[in-house]
């Protein structure tokens, strides 16, 4: 029995078999690499793979590349919003 296992084993090694692996690219975002602030309330990714960012200073759009900073105005306060606590969809994604 030990003997069957060494050989599968060896054979296992040895074979030509492609071996698929899923490699993921990880990036740390902070100030030094322009993250505008460091408390991030939520994080909202989209079907495009854009990331929202909410935090205390508002709302911002990460695209992989640069931020964006997305101004709220609320007219019913006649006022600019700025703490963004929670992020979500509408019906149109």
């Amino acid at each position: 029995m030990r003997r069957s296992l060494l050989v599968f084993v060896i054979l296992l090694l040895c074979s030509d078999a492609d071996v698929a692996a899923q490699y993921l690219s990880v990036r740390h975002l902070n100030r030094e690499n322009l993250l505008p602030t460091q408390a991030i309330n939520d994080v909202y990714v989209d079907s495009s793979s854009v990331m929202w960012l909410g935090s205390n200073l508002g709302l911002y759009r990460f695209d992989g590349h640069n931020y964006d900073y997305i101004e709220l105005f609320s007219k019913s306060d006649n006022a600019y919003l700025h703490q963004i606590k929670r992020l979500t969809a509408d019906k149109g994604g």
